[in-house]
């Protein structure tokens, strides 16, 4: 747009809607706005001015005066993001000041620029949300990273407001290593290259980033591939020396190392709590591992974080496992009926066709867990975790489901037959001191999927229907008809 087009810009609206602009006023905006090779990018900051001005007409008139109180084209943004500031509350300032430096480009030997930040590396999104109906910030989608997206309303944020400048000058040199990182992980998260991971001096600065005490809002994305990049470096330096040894010493410590798999495995046949419980750790206690680092191989990650092997139609009766870390462990057709795996990790364990019944799963994380089949009768399951679990044609016949969490469970064609719903109002974990007191929690059925074979004979209730959170209406109907 040229000056005579910004001039009809302001003028024919203001027209339309019989105000009149005091002589001279266009003038002093189109000052403002048009300075050479900035009229484009000055165009949202008009915009945001006219709105001040329509907010303090006087008898349909825009004045001087009032383009004066709110400092013009440049000022009327900054002085908005004053008082915006100065009314939240003293926690949402601290995250203000990470957020808004998020959002800035630092230059090396140029001007700072806004950037566009994700959902994922700015964590707490109300905040966003309270700025963005201020006009301080907009959001988006990134439709190839399938995430929302935000950055600053304008540059002049950057340039004319002086609490942002005087955040981005805190600490810049190692804001600058943090965008320096990011900048790497974000091309590491193209291919996931190990040739891509942070190396030499840049890796060295980078372990800062770790051991900063001063919270400048360091994403988890940032800490977790500089970890990975720490370790995969370490990793390299180990096998360089062991290699030699590794030559020598592998097939003794592989066929050692195997005859002791085979003794755990014989353990768990004897009728011992303890023998149970140490087997099962050194058979599967490293399964976490596969999920934390996928790309390593087998070999190696179990000789650094333990053995991930198959518990397959294991005979774990009455066996004592709470508390322990069982994530991704294959227990399909295991028999752990009567055992206690109260406050154990079991998220993304394979427990297809298990028998659990009569087993205490009080506060146990089966998360995302294939239950499919699985035998849960007269199970306590006291404040379990559910979430996204597969309880396809299981029998929870008699089970105790009180304040468990089955959000986005799928229940189709189980059983719940006599199950029992009720809320906690005291939470007990397994040793006395880590007791929790005074949390209530009630059965949340959150978006579950069930169908016609899905038996809800007999359930109870202690209290009304309305303990049970998020219950859909047509089940609801189905209970009460029980």
């Amino acid at each position: 747009m040229n000056l005579k087009e910004f001039q009809e810009a302001i003028q024919q609206p203001a027209k339309l809607e019989g105000l009149e602009l005091e002589p001279g006023l266009i003038d002093r905006l189109l000052q403002d706005v048009g300075e050479e090779g900035q009229e484009s990018r000055n165009l949202p900051l008009l915009e945001f001015a006219l709105t001040k001005l329509w907010e303090r007409q006087k008898n349909g008139r825009l004045t001087h005066q009032a383009y004066t109180d709110i400092h013009g084209v440049k000022g009327a943004l900054v002085q908005h993001a004053n008082q915006v500031y100065a009314r939240l509350s003293r926690d949402q300032q601290q995250q203000a000041s990470q957020l808004f430096t998020r959002l800035v480009r630092l230059g090396s030997g140029t001007e700072d620029t806004r950037k566009i930040t994700t959902r994922s590396e700015i964590g707490d999104w109300e905040l966003v949300t309270i700025l963005a109906n201020e006009r301080l910030v907009m959001t988006g989608r990134d439709e190839q990273l399938q995430e929302d997206t935000v950055e600053l309303i304008h540059e002049a944020l950057i340039r004319e407001w002086k609490l942002l400048e005087q955040w981005v000058s805190e600490n810049r040199n190692l804001r600058q290593l943090i965008q320096t990182v990011e900048d790497a992980r974000k091309v590491w998260l193209v291919g996931k290259k190990r040739e891509n991971l942070l190396e030499g001096r840049l890796l060295k600065n980078a372990k800062q980033l770790l051991d900063n005490r001063i919270d400048i809002g360091i994403s988890k994305g940032i800490q977790s591939f500089v970890r990975w990049s720490l370790l995969w470096r370490r990793l390299q330096i180990v096998a360089l020396l062991l290699i030699p040894l590794l030559i020598v010493g592998m097939p003794i410590e592989y066929f050692s190392r195997e005859d002791s798999v085979k003794q755990d495995y014989f353990r768990m046949e004897i009728s011992s709590e303890q023998a149970d419980r140490e087997a099962v750790l050194n058979l599967a206690g490293g399964c976490w591992a596969e999920w934390q680092y996928p790309e390593m191989p087998s070999y190696l990650r179990e000789r650094l974080f333990g053995n991930c092997r198959s518990l397959r139609a294991a005979n774990l009766k009455k066996s004592y496992l709470q508390n322990l870390n069982l994530r991704g462990v294959d227990l399909h057709e295991a028999d752990l009926s009567g055992s206690r795996l109260g406050g154990a990790d079991l998220s993304g364990s394979e427990l297809e066709s298990a028998n659990l019944s009569g087993s205490d799963l009080s506060i146990t994380n089966l998360s995302g867990a294939n239950l499919w089949g699985a035998n849960l009768s007269n199970t306590g399951l006291f404040g379990t975790n559910l979430i996204n679990a597969s309880l396809i044609s299981a029998n929870l016949n008699n089970a105790r489901l009180v304040g468990a969490d089955l959000r986005g469970a799928d229940l189709r064609g189980a059983n719940f037959e006599r199950v029992t719903f009720s809320c906690a109002d005291t939470v007990y974990r397994a040793y006395p001191e880590f007791i929790v007191s005074k949390i209530k929690q009630c059965p949340n059925l959150k978006d579950i999927k069930w169908d016609k074979n899905t038996n809800w004979k007999g359930i109870e209730v202690w209290g009304t229907w309305d303990i049970v959170e998020n219950i859909p209406p047509e089940l609801k109907e189905q209970f009460k008809d029980k």
